[in-house]
């Protein structure tokens, strides 16, 4: 990368490179050798990844923008040297976008443990934590795992900590699992900043959510709002759906079609992240609960 003195982004994916040269081994290799093939892919890309931000850190390159797609969340699990100087290489980041993959190649056997492991060692080592809040002069935050059900791998206290970016402008969340009030104190803490903001498969672990977006409406002046997939609360039971699901691929639908209830609310949620008045939620008759089979 010293070659390259002025690459200020970096886009990669290990999910999409992984499952296509999984595809072709298949077809190359005998089946009894799919199982080790699996576990050496999944080794390499990590390699590769931590390789990649340790030499943007040796050439001393000032990275603008970081997209991590489906970044199996072992690329974590570094020495301590080689992390520090991944985090290094963060440090002039104004865009940065990591998917947390928990199973690079599809569902799998293991799969439930492997989420649980992400999550423990999310929570234990705090790593994605130290990973972003070491970009100071951050402006776009954009986390998202890979499962929503049965859990979430992440809770946003395992992303962003007690941090406080003095920059941040825009964030999308997605398949996170958080509180009342870690996620009202976020939104707090940025709120002389944040004029962004995305979030969809959201599950409360406890709290309500119309207490919880009246605290963002109350301290937030968006410029843009948007609300997607599933608003979740298991204390006290909460849900509503505000994305229809194609049955056949299980994709989000999102249209303007207001006939449809999930639309209907989505719009009304993001209206009043934007405009304010009476929290939408409050009108069971108009945005009515839907027990999703979750």
């Amino acid at each position: 990368m010293s070659n390259l003195p002025k690459l200020a982004v970096i886009r990669t994916s290990l999910g999409t490179g992984i499952v296509r040269r999984e595809d072709g081994h298949q077809e190359s290799f005998a089946s009894a050798m799919r199982g080790y093939l699996q576990y050496h892919l999944e080794l390499v890309g990590i390699q590769h990844l931590r390789a990649l931000l340790m030499a943007a850190h040796r050439a001393k390159l000032s990275l603008k923008t970081v997209q991590l797609t489906d970044a199996y969340w072992r690329f974590l699990q570094a020495e301590d040297s080689d992390f520090h100087r991944m985090t290094e290489a963060l440090k002039s980041v104004r865009h940065f976008d990591i998917h947390i993959n928990t199973g690079i190649v599809g569902a799998q056997d293991g799969a439930e443990n492997d989420l649980m492991q992400c999550s423990e060692y999310l929570r234990t080592s705090r790593r994605l934590i130290r990973l972003i809040e070491g970009s100071r002069v951050l402006n776009t935050l954009i986390v998202a795992c890979d499962r929503f059900a049965p859990r979430c791998p992440a809770r946003l206290d395992y992303v962003v900590g007690n941090t406080t970016w003095d920059y941040l402008a825009s964030v999308v969340f997605q398949n996170l699992d958080t509180d009342e009030d870690s996620w009202a104190a976020f939104y707090i803490r940025h709120h002389e900043t944040l004029r962004h903001v995305r979030f969809g498969n959201i599950r409360l672990l406890s709290g309500e959510w119309v207490s919880a977006l009246q605290k963002m409406r109350q301290v937030l002046r968006l410029t843009s709002a948007s609300v997607l997939g599933v608003l979740r609360a298991e204390a006290p039971p909460q849900c509503w759906i505000l994305t229809q699901i194609n049955l056949e691929t299980g994709a989000e639908i999102v249209h303007d079609d207001m006939s449809s209830p999930c639309n209907h609310t989505r719009k009304a949620i993001q209206d009043y992240l934007l405009n304010g008045g009476d929290c939408p939620l409050l009108d069971e008759v108009q945005h009515p609960q839907l027990a999703p089979a979750l």
